[in-house]
């Protein structure tokens, strides 16, 4: 992952980083090494709580919905994924209000935001190949 070092916005006009590298740059300490670390335990943890969020919420237990869009939003925070962890807090709200149809609408607007995130990590690796 040398690119994350250079890794900004992504190519495409007016497209926004689902990932705002310079800020978890700053938040690491410039410490690309660690900016590693903290996106590979993302790849592998932020799609199992959103897998967790989906099957709670397909089995209809919000409390359980409640804990998974929580855990995510705090990942996707510590990441600077802004948009995910937005997406992933509105989840965790329409849960705890028992909004099950707004709480459908809100994990596939995560899901998509997630896709987009991981995406944009492959990229950036494979920029560095």
């Amino acid at each position: 992952m040398a690119s994350i070092e250079s890794a900004t916005e992504p190519s495409g006009k007016g497209s926004v980083s689902p990932i705002d590298m310079p800020s978890l740059r700053a938040r690491c300490l410039d410490d690309m090494k660690f900016v590693e670390k903290v996106l590979t335990m993302f790849r592998k943890d932020g799609p199992a709580a959103l897998t967790k969020a989906e099957v709670a919420l397909t089995a209809g237990e919000l409390p359980k919905v409640v804990t998974a869009a929580h855990t995510l939003k705090g990942m996707a925070a510590n990441v600077s994924a802004e948009m995910l962890s937005k997406e992933a807090g509105e989840l965790e709200t329409a849960s705890k209000s028992a909004l099950a149809s707004d709480a459908k609408v809100a994990l596939t607007r995560a899901k998509a935001e997630m896709e987009r995130c991981l995406a944009y990590m492959l990229t950036i690796e494979q920029r560095s190949r």
